[in-house]
């Protein structure tokens, strides 16, 4: 039995340390997707929906705003810790979830009546 437990620990240290230098290829994938999409939504189909060098220099400056924005937000997931749940969270929800919500079921409801 204990073999199998050394044996899921090994695999997973091995898929977390895969996965650390693995997630910044991906992360980077994901950036050149970004860009070529944007780079060829600008290059090739915007030229072909403006009439106007105007119009085509307001339909670039859009595209550009919203591209930056993509990247923007993209960085910041990215870069964002996740985080994690301390003792202090866990016990202030163990509190609002185990107060008397059942007992005060019945009451709730009508006062919902009387009130709606």
């Amino acid at each position: 039995m204990q073999w199998g437990f050394i044996c899921a620990a090994s695999f997973v240290r091995g898929v977390s340390c895969f996965m650390r230098y693995a997630g910044v290829f991906c992360v980077t994938i994901g950036m050149a997707l970004i860009f070529l999409v944007g780079g060829l939504f600008m290059h090739a189909i915007i030229p072909i929906m403006a009439d106007s060098p105007v119009q085509l220099l307001c339909h670039l400056v859009v595209a550009m705003v919203l591209l930056f924005n993509i990247y923007f937000n993209y960085a910041l997931c990215c870069a964002t810790d996740p985080g994690v749940i301390t003792a202090n969270w866990k016990v202030e929800a163990d509190c609002w979830n185990a107060g008397g919500d059942n007992d005060n079921k019945e009451e709730d409801e009508e006062d919902d009546l009387e009130q709606g």
